[in-house]
């Protein structure tokens, strides 16, 4: 699965990414998790983007070896790390019922890591609650960004580390 082109982010975002490339420690520590979805096609994807240094540094730290995603991206046991590690701190509701997530692959782009994730049970339109601590549990200072489209139609919400959800009506 490749991400859309035309998205766009908030222009904070690709200001920190602008600041902080080449550098390989940065100042602020900001994640985007864009999750589609389409009634027409009964389909759910979610798209999450995070420093690829922190995302290696919390895997690390969690599972005591060491991770080069730049190195090691299309081995598979690493690609279950990450998975596990994603699909353990994101979820997503809708109408009450816990959509089952799956992590589909990851591609690394400039100092970014975009992980992706789909559901199997995609249960239509409702309200939507969307849980995301990726990377609270080693960055007291992560804020993470939430992008929902349904159909088309946008909302948005930032979780300061410790807030974990959102919830969205369309």
């Amino acid at each position: 699965m490749k991400r859309d082109n035309n998205i766009v982010f908030p222009a904070i975002f690709l200001f920190l990414f602008a600041v902080c490339g080449g550098a390989s420690a940065h100042p602020f520590y900001v994640g985007v998790a864009e999750v589609r979805m389409d009634t027409q096609k009964s389909t759910l994807t979610v798209s999450c983007r995070l420093f690829t240094d922190d995302l290696e540094n919390a895997l690390t730290r969690l599972y005591a070896r060491p991770f080069d995603l730049q190195e090691s991206a299309d081995d598979p046991a690493v690609k279950n790390f990450v998975g596990r590690y994603i699909t353990q701190r994101f979820g997503i509701g809708i109408a009450g019922t816990v959509q089952r997530l799956s992590f589909v692959g990851m591609e690394k782009e400039d100092e970014a890591t975009w992980c992706y994730l789909e559901s199997s049970n995609f249960t239509g339109a409702g309200s939507v609650t969307v849980t995301n601590s990726l990377l609270y549990d080693f960055l007291p200072d992560q804020v993470n960004i939430i992008h929902v489209y349904l159909d088309g139609r946008r909302q948005s919400a930032r979780l300061v580390n410790p807030d974990k959800s959102a919830g969205f009506r369309f």
